[in-house]
């Protein structure tokens, strides 16, 4: 489960990096490039704030499942938009990203679900006593 919840948060700052570095040459022409970048801004901040809740929660997962359940959320709607984006939105290239993404989230979507029965599971007296050293 720790390794999937990395995995995740790796994700999230990557596209907090993608928003913050792409996002005013993209929308520029579309919208007001200062409300863009605002916008980007903001996600931005989003995903890093997600990101920094998955790395902490990948210390201990059965302790912390509220994260698990949160990456549970954001992992799988990510999957459903992209999904939808890549049906029915998107062509070419765009198609094609929208598309790993999609692969991407569905991937960690099952394999988060796989350890979840692992990570819910009580920790035993031993597990406890190094979670806590840990700390």
């Amino acid at each position: 489960m720790s390794v999937f919840l990395r995995i995740t948060a790796g994700l999230s700052l990557c596209w907090a990096v993608m928003l913050l570095v792409f996002t005013p040459t993209v929308l520029a022409h579309l919208v007001d490039e200062r409300l863009a970048v605002s916008l980007a801004s903001s996600l931005a901040i989003s995903h890093v704030g997600l990101a920094f809740a998955f790395w902490r929660g990948a210390r201990n997962p059965s302790a912390e499942r509220t994260v698990i359940y949160a990456a549970l959320l954001v992992v799988g709607l990510r999957a459903a938009k992209s999904t939808y984006e890549t049906l029915y939105v998107l062509e070419g290239r765009p198609a094609v990203l929208s598309l790993i993404e999609m692969v991407t989230c569905i991937a960690l979507f099952v394999a988060i679900l796989n350890a979840l029965p692992e990570a819910l599971r009580p920790a035993s007296t031993d597990e406890q006593q190094r979670a806590a050293a840990t700390r």
